[in-house]
């Protein structure tokens, strides 16, 4: 598949009302190690995009300055590691930001197929119906320290099939019960990557304010490189040049 050097994306320009979102041209993400590329076609808009737009929610160091942390749309593209994706498959994500563009690339962890529909504009229906239940409170310290919470993605499924019964029913009465269907019968997908050691503390390498970073690679975690000086998540610096150095 050919992809677009550059997106559309929507920025904030100043911390303000809705007026201060404003389109403009970027580099197409590219997808690192362990993520996927997703073509957006639905993006979700809850209180944290309006609160960083107001300027009154300061992003965690790694994450995207542009909003918007749920997307629905097609697999484009595919990172090094990640056998579990194809492009084509329609899929719905929770983003470190990145959102509101055409394209976002999102770390592949862990995954389970849920859903299956006849459209992207369904995928996005669904991904609404479903972030309505799933707070957004990744701990992206302890998933770089190797200690993030195991969860049972069997059972989150069934609690959200529970629900969100109600919602996915009109879905089927407006769009026909072979548009929108579960799938309850596909085992969790793990996704392993490759860390030698993790930190014990997490410093985060800012090549904006010091372009030199130092040290060892120890592993990577999703679009973090993980070294044992501190930690880059690559994917903030997609369109920067990158000199290696011995």
């Amino acid at each position: 598949m050919t992809l677009p050097q550059e997106m559309t994306l929507i920025e904030i320009t100043t911390p303000g009302g809705p007026e201060v979102l404003q389109p403009r041209s970027a580099d197409v993400p590219v997808a690192g190690p362990g993520e996927i590329l997703i073509r957006v076609h639905a993006a979700g808009v809850n209180r944290p995009d309006a609160l960083q737009r107001a300027g009154k929610y300061p992003m965690k160091p790694g994450m995207s300055p542009i909003p918007g942390l749920e997307v629905a749309g097609e697999v484009v593209a595919l990172g090094t590691g990640v056998n579990e994706y194809s492009v084509g498959d329609k899929v719905c994500a929770l983003t470190n930001g990145g959102g509101y563009a055409q394209y976002c690339a999102v770390p592949a962890s862990q995954a389970l197929p849920i859903m299956r529909v006849a459209t992207r504009q369904q995928s996005g229906f669904v991904e609404d119906l479903f972030r309505s239940q799933v707070a957004d409170k990744t701990n992206w310290r302890a998933l770089l320290k190797g200690d993030a919470q195991a969860v049972d993605l069997k059972q989150v499924r069934d609690g959200l099939f529970a629900s969100c019964a109600e919602g996915l029913l009109g879905l089927q009465e407006r769009f026909g019960l072979q548009a929108i269907q579960t799938i309850a019968d596909i085992e969790p997908i793990e996704i392993r990557y490759p860390v030698e050691q993790y930190p014990t503390k997490i410093v985060s390498f800012n090549l904006d304010k010091n372009p030199i970073a130092e040290g060892t690679l120890l592993g990577i975690k999703g679009q973090y490189l993980i070294f044992d000086t501190g930690v880059i998540n690559i994917r903030k610096y997609t369109a920067y040049q990158l000199a290696v150095h011995q």
